[in-house]
């Protein structure tokens, strides 16, 4: 095979089957790359492909957040029909390459970590999601959940954030203090039963992944008295952005651009938010984060 003129795609599910002598062979020939969940600007394309109807940009973007961009999902008639969807998809995913097959032991269903984790992860930090876990009555111990932290990440459901010292221009990839987010937000809301979906991390969640798809390497930028939602590094340039649902106060928008009042750093700053208007002010850009997802704005064009 190794002499052949052929291309030999693996996914993800896949991969072990290049373990060993086969992996040997491919080394130096292969190319790795990522396919990710379809972005908001992808979802608009697609239903203008297809000719489907939808009211208006804020009402799909609610969908696209809630439900995320699982092409699969787009598919779906209903709410309910979507979170089934994706609870399948999310549940397969775990047996094959988080749990294994059964996913118990000892009376333990291991399969309730994953799905805790998810339906938790708008705390951000893994130490309290950890804590949070094993405190439960049915819990288990930090080891063992940071420990399937570790294999949702292999799995692609889960991604996470380190910490980058604007200061000291230096970053921090402990997993103590990382932030996590979902791979795609649907996960989120299909393991968040009942609960009132948390709409400003679903909102962060949603930035994070779309900076990721356009090649940004994305942290938290922690600052001398706290810290903004994201650094983001791209081709050695940087920007700082915060999210907020709605700059609906006075107090809403002093907290969100007042994130920035200690920085010295010279690189571009926002804040996104769903605001229609604009408050831009002190050399911080307040951009529509729904503007921003349809690639209206270059970060790196103040």
């Amino acid at each position: 095979m190794a002499t052949l003129n052929v291309s030999i795609f693996v996914t993800a599910g896949c991969s072990t089957l290049l373990s060993g002598d086969p992996a040997t062979l491919l080394t130096g020939r292969t190319v790795e790359f990522e396919l990710l969940p379809f972005s908001f600007s992808e979802m608009r394309e697609l239903f203008s492909q297809r000719g489907w109807a939808w009211p208006d940009d804020n009402r799909m973007f609610l969908s696209y957040l809630r439900w995320g961009g699982l092409p699969g999902r787009f598919f779906c008639g209903s709410d309910a029909e979507a979170q089934r969807y994706l609870s399948n998809i999310f549940m397969g995913i775990v047996r094959r390459n988080v749990t294994g097959i059964s996913g118990s032991a000892g009376g333990k269903d291991f399969r309730e970590i994953p799905k805790r984790i998810m339906a938790g992860i708008a705390v951000k930090n893994p130490s309290v999601i950890a804590a949070e876990i094993s405190a439960a009555p049915d819990g288990v111990s930090r080891r063992t959940v940071y420990n399937y932290l570790g294999r949702m990440k292999n799995a692609c459901l889960i991604r996470s954030a380190g910490r980058y010292d604007i200061a000291r221009r230096s970053c921090s990839l402990s997993c103590y203090k990382e932030r996590l987010y979902a791979a795609d937000t649907g996960f989120i809301s299909a393991n968040a039963g009942n609960q009132d979906p948390d709409y400003e991390f679903l909102l962060k969640n949603a930035v994070f992944s779309e900076l990721i798809s356009r090649g940004f390497s994305v942290f938290t930028g922690k600052t001398r008295s706290g810290e903004v939602d994201f650094a983001a590094v791209r081709d050695g340039r940087k920007c700082l952005i915060q999210v907020a649902y709605l700059l609906d106060s006075e107090e809403s928008i002093r907290r969100e651009f007042g994130a920035y009042s200690r920085i010295t750093d010279a690189s571009p700053r926002y804040v996104m938010s769903l605001d229609r208007f604009d408050l831009s002010h002190d050399g911080i850009v307040h951009l529509n984060i729904i503007d921003f997802l349809l690639g209206k704005r270059d970060l790196f064009l103040t």
